[in-house]
C-alpha cells in the first residue's frame, strides 16, 4: 500500500455492516475488507455470551448476503472457524481453526483466502507460527500503531474505531497511531515530542 494509506477493516461479519457500513462506503467509493467467522455463517455472535452478562447476540451474514458483497467490492478474509481465543487451543485444534476456516471460505467465495485477523487479538508466537503454516500471507492483530515497512507481516497493527468516537477523536486516534483519541492524550503526545527535542534532553 502507498505511504499514508488507510485499510478499513471489520472483524466478525455483522450483518449491521451489511444494513449501515455498506452503504456509506459505496457512497464514499472506499473499498473494505470483512473478516468471517466461517462455522458461524448465517447465524449469531456465540462466542459473546460468556462475555456478555444479559445473553445478547447479533445476526451475522449469511452466505447470500456475502456474494453480493463480493460482487459489489468488499473482500472477505478470515476469522477463523468459532472466534476461539486461539493460543488456549491445542496444536490440532488450533490447526483446524485454522485451516478450515480458510478451506470453507475459498469455497464459499470462490478464490484464496490469504488473510487473518485473530479472533480478540489474541496471538503469541505458536499461533503465529501456525499461522504461517497453515498458508495465510499476512495475519492482522488488535494492537494499535503505524504499519511500517518492516512491521510484522504476522502481526499488521490496526487502531480500533467505535461508534461513540467523534470526528475529532478519530482523526488524533489516526494522526497518532493509538486507541486513544481524546484530546488530553493528544495533548501529552505533543508535549512529549516537544521535549525530546528540547536542548539537553535524553534521546
Amino acid at each position: 500500500m502507498p505511504a499514508g494509506a488507510i485499510l478499513v477493516t471489520f472483524d466478525d461479519g455483522f450483518r449491521g455492516v451489511r444494513e449501515h457500513a455498506l452503504p456509506v462506503m459505496e457512497h464514499l467509493g472506499w473499498p473494505f475488507t470483512v473478516f468471517l467467522v466461517s462455522d458461524l455463517i448465517g447465524q449469531e455472535d456465540l462466542w459473546t455470551r460468556d462475555a456478555n452478562p444479559d445473553g445478547v447476540t447479533y445476526p451475522l451474514l449469511d452466505a447470500d448476503e456475502i456474494r453480493d458483497m463480493q460482487r459489489r467490492g468488499v473482500s472477505f478474509h478470515s476469522h477463523t472457524r468459532s472466534h476461539a481465543s486461539l493460543p488456549t487451543l491445542d496444536d490440532s485444534t488450533l490447526a483446524e481453526q485454522l485451516t478450515g476456516s480458510r478451506q470453507a471460505l475459498s469455497h464459499l467465495l470462490g478464490h484464496g483466502v490469504p488473510y487473518i485477523a485473530y479472533p480478540f487479538g489474541h496471538v503469541d508466537a505458536r499461533v503465529e507460527a501456525a499461522t504461517r503454516a497453515a498458508g495465510y500471507r499476512a495475519a492482522f492483530s488488535t494492537q494499535s500503531g503505524f504499519n511500517r515497512r518492516e512491521v510484522n507481516r504476522f502481526r499488521i497493527r490496526r487502531i480500533d474505531v467505535y461508534g461513540t468516537d467523534t470526528a475529532s477523536m478519530l482523526l488524533r486516534k489516526i494522526r497518532l497511531g493509538s486507541n486513544d483519541g481524546s484530546l488530553g492524550h493528544a495533548v501529552r503526545y505533543y508535549l512529549n515530542q516537544l521535549k525530546r527535542r528540547l536542548p539537553g534532553a535524553r534521546a
